[in-house]
């Protein structure tokens, strides 16, 4: 009896984390100043990805927000959206979707660039899920 019960009941563990698909969620924002001007042009949006990298849904609304939902082509619930910051990047970033409740984003990302008599800089927040 138990020869039987272990595979099946190792399979059935086993094959939704082997089947599940991952999706990411990928906060962005940019901040394109003149030095001692400020800022001339700042873009802040959330944008969702498949498993295979293809933009399914986004929004430019404030990525930097408490709660924000995004919909996307072929989930079945809406993604929920939730970012700190300072002034120029991300410090966390979190979200939730479907039965995961809260799903803690990766390590942020930023960077700057010099040019003339510009900073441009920008910092991304990832938080992948699985859909």
């Amino acid at each position: 009896m138990f020869k039987s019960i272990v595979p099946a009941l190792l399979v059935a563990t086993i094959l939704p984390t082997t089947l599940a698909k991952t999706c990411s969620a990928v906060g962005a924002m940019a901040d394109n100043s003149v030095v001692g001007l400020g800022p001339q042009g700042v873009s802040n949006s959330v944008h969702l990805y498949d498993p295979d990298g293809n933009e399914i849904g986004s929004t430019d609304s404030n990525a930097c927000t408490d709660l924000l939902y995004i919909e996307g082509d072929g989930l079945t619930d809406k993604f929920a959206w939730a970012a700190s910051c300072n002034l120029t990047k991300f410090k966390e970033c979190h979200g939730a979707y479907g039965t995961q409740t809260h799903i803690e984003g990766l390590e942020p990302k930023h960077d700057s660039e010099f040019y003339g008599v510009g900073i441009a800089t920008g910092s991304q927040c990832k938080v992948e899920f699985e859909c």
